[in-house]
């Protein structure tokens, strides 16, 4: 990973550290809703506020108890799955995958529009042992349990899309 997408992954993590921790504060970051994130056995799936004019365009998986960033342990391109539903990360979705996150307690996943880059991590200790324990279908936002369509209703209704004349 070059220097430019590791900063870019810094600031795109950083953005949602502090809307996470729900500090208003900062006026140079645009408030961006919350992720949600769910796992299925060992696969992460993860909803990303996405209007219908962005275009996934990959999805990475970092080994977060990396004192550093690496390289990804696991990567995707060609998404060919429906991203209301949650992106799932593994070749469900992709036509191309590379690598392994299985065994990692602690993972930065991210998942990369034509327009933004949405990233939200995974540990061991706390929001791990929550998004496996979900009714199924549902996903973990912040500290709430939403379905798909739940979460896709709030963040249209508090997030709108720009409309082509904006």
């Amino acid at each position: 990973m070059n220097s430019s997408s590791r900063m870019l992954r810094l600031t795109a993590s950083a953005t949602l550290v502090l809307v996470s921790s729900s500090c208003g504060l900062v006026p140079a970051q645009p408030l961006r809703p919350e992720l949600g994130v769910r796992v299925d056995g060992s696969i992460v799936s993860m909803l990303i506020p996405g209007c219908s004019t962005e275009s996934i365009q990959s999805a990475h998986v970092y080994d977060r108890s990396e004192a550093t960033f690496g390289p990804a342990v696991w990567s995707a391109t060609g998404f060919v799955g429906q991203a209301d539903g949650g992106v799932r990360f593994d070749g469900h979705d992709w036509s191309v995958t590379d690598g392994d996150y299985s065994g990692f307690p602690s993972i930065d996943v991210e998942v990369t529009t034509d327009l933004s880059i949405y990233g939200t991590y995974l540990d061991g200790a706390g929001n791990w042992e929550r998004a496996t324990s979900l009714p199924a279908g549902s996903f973990l936002v912040g500290d709430k349990t939403m379905t798909a369509t739940e979460y896709q209703r709030d963040v249209a209704q508090r997030f709108p899309c720009p409309t082509s004349g904006a």
